[in-house]
């Protein structure tokens, strides 16, 4: 018992010299540094989802316009089905 409290006395020495050798203006401007590196990541995450969705939004949009792929298949069927078959039996 007497030997874990001597160490644990030892470690607060320690910990204590440490944190009284640590500048806190310095240490502030590490956490601002900080905060402001995450600040950009932030933004930065926001302006690519913004524009990605935007992006997919448009595609969906053209997609829905084209109806003329929907004709494009029928005659791409049609060319590729023999002429006496009906193209709505395909069997």
């Amino acid at each position: 018992m007497y030997i874990a409290r001597a160490r644990s006395a030892k470690a607060s020495e320690k910990l204590n010299e440490i944190l009284g050798t640590v500048n806190t203006g310095n240490a502030l401007s590490a956490f601002e540094k900080m905060e402001e590196k995450v600040m950009q990541l932030e933004a930065k995450s926001e302006a690519i989802a913004e524009l990605g969705t935007d992006s997919l939004e448009k595609q969906f949009a053209s997609l829905e316009e084209g109806n003329d792929i929907e004709a494009e298949l029928e005659a791409m069927k049609a060319e590729m089905l023999p002429r006496g078959t009906n193209s709505q039996n395909p069997t």
